[in-house]
């Protein structure tokens, strides 16, 4: 028999995400008594496609999301990833299909996490909107600034055809390509400090980092002995070393495992955290013990997430209390969960307040990196592109210039 994953696959493409509009269609079909595999099919949507296509062949949709291997891409596209864009619709009706909980308020946390991502877009696209302008003019104005030189000026050009001129053209392309690779870096940082407020993404340890103090001091030294150009090795190894050694870091102590670091492609994508609360208080909320309810997060989440909520399932299960189980990474999670067993309150509400939460800090810090970005462009535009403007324009104007004047009779 062929792999739900299988068909999936077999059937995938690159879908564009779901709208509120095409939820909330499964939401009406689900509040008209639709089961949450006939909800799926009332949405004509290339997202589900591959998930109608699988159920049409007789599959289950928990089976369908069990199939999923572990660390499969978030954007569907490889790695058996159920429904791609679609995945947390999915996810989060096949966790209500399994335990029989209201299908309706699982597709009410996927609507406002759409709604969410859909304005942090908007809102990250506005704030950044005129750094990434400017950095768009300022990688062009080297080259335009040497091409409208070469037309008006014959001297421009032939120094620019010189054995000189083409050396320095060629440093100056490299610096603009350079340029081009640091400011694409720069521009992904809001995305980055969302994903960076999930656990699950291995966020660096708070403090000095250690390979930074190393390659400064590297650095510096090196400048003082054989010159400025010993900070490029420096940096280096800063960039290549660094993540890896933050990250072992950050990791160390806690007892749940940490998949690699997978951002979100936007801004306000979805957080594997926010998701798995999200099932874990759907899976609460039909009646399981906490180490049962974990165990089935860990079977129909995020593939990223599935190898840490399979270690707390396994520890709750072995009688470990739940401030041990979580770690330190799941922190709040226990500390939550420990709160509302003790005064009674309903843990299922609860999780899914604290996965509001964990979102808007997620959009919070992803707005701070949006207003902190043409700040940061400051660095490759005065170290790189200001050179390379000088090697196209500058010299060749002057050489121009100079070559134009007569010394002596």
């Amino acid at each position: 028999m062929t792999p739900p994953a299988a068909l999936v696959r077999r059937r995938a493409a690159r879908p564009g995400p779901l709208t509120p509009a095409q939820l909330l269609a499964v939401r009406a079909a689900l509040a008209a008594g639709a089961s949450p595999s006939a909800a799926l099919a009332v949405v004509d949507a290339p997202s589900l496609a591959a998930v109608r296509g699988a159920l049409a062949s007789g599959v289950t949709l928990p089976s369908l999301v069990r199939d999923q291997r572990d660390g499969a891409r978030a954007d569907g596209v490889a790695g058996g990833e159920v429904g791609g864009p679609a995945g947390p619709l999915v996810r989060a009706l096949a966790m209500a299909e399994l335990v029989g909980a209201p299908a309706g308020a699982a597709v009410d946390g996927v609507i406002d996490a759409v709604t969410a991502t859909t304005r942090l877009d908007g809102l990250v696209r506005v704030r950044s909107a005129q750094a990434r302008a400017s950095a768009r003019f300022l990688v062009g104005m080297p080259v335009a600034g040497a091409a409208l030189l070469a037309l008006v000026n014959p001297d421009a050009r032939r120094f620019s055809a010189s054995p000189l001129g083409l050396l320095a053209m060629a440093v100056a392309l490299v610096l603009i390509v350079l340029a081009h690779l640091w400011i694409r870096r720069l521009s992904r940082a809001p995305a980055n400090a969302a994903a960076a407020v999930d656990p699950l993404t291995a966020a660096p340890p708070s403090g000095p980092d250690p390979t930074a103090v190393v390659a400064v001091v590297v650095a510096v030294l090196g400048s003082l002995v054989v010159g400025p150009s010993a900070a490029v090795p420096a940096a280096v190894v800063r960039a290549v070393v660094g993540g890896p050694l933050r990250r072992r870091v950050a990791a160390a102590g806690d007892p749940t495992p940490a998949p690699p670091a997978r951002p979100p492609s936007a801004a306000g994508g979805t957080l594997p955290t926010v998701e798995t609360l999200e099932l874990l208080g759907l899976a609460l909320a039909a009646g399981p013990g906490l180490a049962e309810a974990c165990r089935l997060t860990a079977a129909l989440g995020p593939p990223a997430s599935r190898p840490a909520w399979r270690d707390i399932a396994g520890r709750l299960a072995a009688g470990e209390p739940p401030t041990e189980a979580f770690g330190t990474r799941f922190g709040e999670v226990a500390d939550l969960i420990a709160i509302t067993e003790r005064w009674g309150a309903p843990v299922a509400q609860a999780l899914r307040s604290l996965a509001a939460d964990l979102r808007h800090r997620a959009a919070t810090a992803a707005e701070e990196a949006a207003e902190r970005l043409a700040v940061r462009l400051v660095l490759p535009t005065t170290l790189l592109l200001v050179p390379a403007f000088g090697l196209l324009v500058v010299l060749p104007a002057m050489a121009a210039t100079l070559g134009g004047v007569r010394l002596g009779p």
